[in-house]
């Protein structure tokens, strides 16, 4: 007897959701030097946990969502590529395979390896004078 695989509907472990219903809605809006972009921003929820992506606007040039799984990256991604202020969208993989994935916009972040050797530097310098 033959029988045939049969293939569910996959229903997507990412959605998302106003704003204002993001974890740290209050966090950002407290530090955005553009309160304003909150209009645009949406927060992406995986599972119940919703956090906030804001779109690039004013002095913010980029942003970035991090994920455990590879999977809710990508799935991020295509919903974000629907939304206009997240230009230049990439997924970033993690060396890991199941910690820190992250969906990024806009301008690259600054690499957070320079920073700290650029504070390291100006605190000897300071240390000499």
């Amino acid at each position: 007897m033959l029988t045939a695989a049969v293939t569910l509907p996959r229903r997507p472990a990412v959605f998302l959701r106003p704003a204002a219903e993001a974890y740290d809605y209050e966090y950002f809006r407290s530090r955005l030097a553009e309160p304003a972009l909150l209009a645009d921003a949406v927060a992406v929820r995986v599972f119940r946990a919703p956090l906030l992506a804001v779109p690039v606007g004013g002095p913010r040039r980029g942003g970035y969502v991090s994920f455990d799984l590879l999977t809710h990256a990508t799935e991020t991604h295509a919903l974000l590529a629907e939304h206009p202020g997240f230009p230049r969208l990439r997924v970033r993989w993690s060396l890991y395979r199941d910690t820190c994935h992250t969906v990024e916009w806009g301008d690259p972040a600054p690499d957070w390896r320079e920073d700290v050797a650029v504070s390291d530097a100006s605190t000897a310098t300071a240390k000499q004078q």
